[in-house]
């Protein structure tokens, strides 16, 4: 009688542990990161008697969850690819709107700026043109700070959004510190606690979606977490913590560090740690700054090649060009930690040549080496002075030591500084700084032109040519050697103390010209000649302002486009990761349902059991009244 009183009960306990079971996933089944859970039972032990076996009922092992440890791996890293793509397609987007297209673009301002430096040139004398020239200087000036700050503030709030990340990190890991503790507790227990399990997996999903981590599971059923570069970043409940630290060779910007409970700090990879913080290094450190260093070098070029070509020339008073813009002078921040007294200087000295880059100095104790930040290229030198792509590194003082790092800013927030300083509209100069006059006996050679071809300290100094034949030709003049016997050709032009000088026709024995200061400037239009020129010359590395604007705006849309096309690939990614996880770990409704009634089934049958055990019983107590 007992048997079938055991056999019952041990039916009814295994369909209520089965209803129960079946209620939770049904009950958790819009849940994130929870895992389908199933009884696994067993026939109970057999009993003997009369030369049989008897069963003694259903036995339950123990409450599983449906998890696939390799197939939960892959959505993880999937999920660290994603939230990396996604970050940094979110910030390519807004960065890609700060450059407008159409007439509110810097390309249309430094056409519009230009096009009235030819109306100047046809109408030197017209104080409106001169007016309506500042005013394009200031609208470009404007166009190129304005962006500049709006890409200074993007990155403030990039800073920001580094620190917000790093924060969420330390939350979560501690979270699944006291889980791996809280797991580590149910050693040596008959089953496994699958929501506390379920729980970890879901807070190290969240934890990849913010930094990429390694897995290592422990026999005790913790987890250590890892991350980029094999640093460890959970080990049971001691952790580390993850902090945006001020950067010793750039104080304008902070690198992730990674605190070990110890304090010793270890400088992270930024764009290879994965997730939201990987995503938005990758973005400030490479999209981000190169924009705003191509930025600053258009700034810088259009500033120190207008305000050159103003020096060459007069104004309406005859003095000589002031300058039309103004942009910062480029800088160099030694790191906290060098240990040497080097001083280091940077200047501009050809700015046609400037790459659009900042760069890192590194001195090793022997050698010098030079990487651009934009490609990390690196470039070696034997000592200071360093000219390189239109900058001088030199020695203000003191004495480097090997490991002294010096980040050098050629560029970088020169556009958010323009500025156009000249407000005065008799200040353009529009003349050059020097005329020719021909002698009044001249018999053969007019003068053709006369152009300033820089600056020269005996640009103002008369010099007279004088001709003694047809071919050849004597100077005087400070600056000039007064050479004699110069040899000539038709065509050719003559030059000296930064000016050119062309002739018109055949000279002859006695013809001379006189080359002075210009007393008549009002008039003159060859300095506003030369600057209206300067927008189809090569000035920016190869290219004229308009073309390297131009190609700047190309490979930011490039970038934006390359950015939403990989965010897309990654969601779809995770999306088929997720797919197939949940095939394995998924609530199936209707499978469940079907359980349930199945389980429901079973309770009301191991019910009747139990009654008639009972009824049975009754029976034999009857029996012996």
């Amino acid at each position: 009688m007992a048997g079938l009183f055991t056999i019952g009960t041990t039916g009814l306990q295994a369909a209520y542990a089965g209803l129960q079971t079946t209620s939770h996933n049904i009950a958790n089944l819009n849940t994130p990161g929870f895992s389908r859970q199933q009884t696994i039972q067993s026939t109970g032990p057999a009993s003997t008697g009369g030369g049989s076996f008897f069963g003694s009922g259903v036995r339950l092992e123990t409450i599983t969850r449906s998890y696939d440890q390799f197939l939960t791996a892959e959505v993880q890293r999937a999920s660290a690819s994603q939230s990396a793509a996604e970050t940094r397609n979110a910030l390519m987007t807004r960065m890609d709107s700060v450059f407008p297209t159409g007439g509110d673009s810097i390309g249309e301002g430094i056409d519009d700026f230009f096009a009235v430096a030819r109306d100047l040139s046809v109408r030197p004398g017209d104080t409106a043109v001169r007016m309506a020239f500042l005013a394009r200087a200031n609208d470009l000036s404007s166009k190129l700070s304005n962006t500049d700050q709006q890409l200074e503030s993007l990155g403030r709030a990039v800073e920001q959004q580094l620190s917000d990340s790093a924060k969420s990190i330390n939350e979560t890991v501690a979270r699944i510190a006291d889980l791996n503790e809280r797991i580590r507790a149910t050693r040596g227990m008959t089953g496994q606690p699958n929501d506390l399990l379920d729980a970890r997996d879901k807070l190290i999903a969240d934890l990849n979606a913010q930094i990429r981590v390694s897995v290592v599971p422990q026999e005790d059923g913790t987890f250590n977490l890892f991350v980029a570069g094999g640093q460890t970043l959970l080990v049971g409940s001691n952790r580390a913590q993850i902090e945006m630290a001020r950067d010793t060779a750039d104080p304008q910007k902070t690198v992730a560090q990674l605190v070990t409970p110890g304090g010793a700090r270890l400088t992270l990879d930024g764009p290879s740690l994965g997730g939201k913080l990987g995503g938005t290094l990758q973005f400030r450190d490479q999209d981000l700054g190169t924009a705003r260093s191509r930025l600053g070098q258009i700034a810088t070029v259009v500033t120190q090649t207008v305000n050159s070509q103003q020096a060459l020339g007069l104004d309406a008073r005859g003095q000589p060009g002031a300058p039309v813009f103004s942009v910062p002078a480029p800088v160099v921040n030694p790191r906290s930690t060098n240990s040497g007294s080097l001083a280091m200087n940077v200047a501009i000295s050809d700015v046609t040549a400037l790459s659009g880059t900042d760069y890192e100095a590194t001195f090793d104790g022997a050698q010098w080496t030079l990487r651009r930040l934009n490609d990390g290229q690196v470039n070696t030198f034997s000592a200071l002075p360093i000219n390189f792509e239109g900058i001088t590194l030199s020695a203000g003082g003191g004495t480097p030591q090997a490991g002294d790092r010096f980040a050098v800013r050629a560029v970088t927030g020169a556009a958010s500084n323009m500025k156009t300083v000249l407000n005065d509209p008799l200040r353009v100069a529009t003349a050059a700084a020097v005329a020719v006059s021909s002698g009044t006996g001249n018999l053969g050679a007019t003068a053709g032109g006369l152009t300033v071809l820089g600056a020269n300290a005996n640009l103002n100094a008369p010099v007279t040519i004088t001709f003694t034949a047809a071919g050849t030709f004597n100077v005087t003049g400070t600056g000039t050697g007064n050479p004699t016997g110069m040899s000539y050709s038709p065509g050719s032009a003559i030059s000296f103390n930064g000016w050119s000088l062309s002739l018109n026709g055949q000279p002859r024995a006695g013809d001379t010209f006189t080359i002075g200061p210009n007393t008549q400037p009002a008039a003159d239009n060859r300095n506003a000649l030369s600057l209206a020129a300067l927008q189809s010359a090569a000035l920016a590395n190869g290219q004229t302002l308009t073309a390297s604007f131009a190609s700047l705006s190309a490979e930011v849309g490039i970038r934006a486009n390359g950015a939403r096309s990989e965010a897309e690939a990654s969601k779809q990614v995770l999306e088929d990761a997720t797919r197939a996880q949940q095939s394995v770990a998924g609530v199936n409704l209707d499978e469940e349902l079907s359980k349930m009634m199945s389980y429901q089934q079973a309770y009301q049958a191991s019910a009747k059991i139990i009654q008639a055990a009972q009824s049975v019983f009754d029976e034999l107590l009857s029996m012996g009244r």
